[in-house]
């Protein structure tokens, strides 16, 4: 497996495709955008944000992974540089290592970017057994966030 930072030229389709399959796993579901057209918009809103990159994992049998991050100061105390992930999402066929590995990769960027703050979320929909990764990588629980529909 080749873990990488994404060329949109080139991945871009395959990252539509698979914000297409994550969208139907999330809760809640309702506040994302529905239509093929309304998705690909949305995503490439996110990938041209200013510090966003896009890592992604891949196969012989195509994209098996792939994990958006925001680099910039950190909003509390400017000298600081945060990561902050903005998505993640895995094949259901993809190597139980998948995941990992993309992470591994994330944080060797953090290294080369001289982050200071690190910021992953869990969704209720999220496996389990995600918050043992994240406090294996000296994540502490901050927060929950309420979401609702108006």
């Amino acid at each position: 497996m080749i873990i990488r930072l994404a060329d949109m030229d080139r991945d871009a389709l395959a990252i539509h495709d698979a914000t297409k399959d994550f969208l139907t796993r999330i809760v809640p579901h309702q506040v994302m955008p529905d239509s093929d057209e309304e998705i690909m918009t949305c995503v490439g809103r996110i990938i041209d944000l200013n510090g966003v990159e896009v890592v992604v994992a891949e196969n012989d049998s195509g994209l098996q992974g792939c994990m958006g991050m925001l680099y910039q100061p950190f909003i509390w105390n400017p000298k600081m540089m945060a990561a902050s992930e903005v998505f993640i999402w895995t094949a259901h066929n993809s190597p139980s290592t998948t995941f990992l590995r993309m992470l591994r990769f994330v944080e060797r960027r953090m290294e080369e970017l001289n982050v200071r703050v690190k910021d992953f979320q869990s969704l209720t929909s999220s496996p389990k057994g995600l918050d043992k990764v994240y406090r294996k990588m000296g994540l502490m629980p901050t927060q929950t966030t309420w979401m609702g529909v108006v």
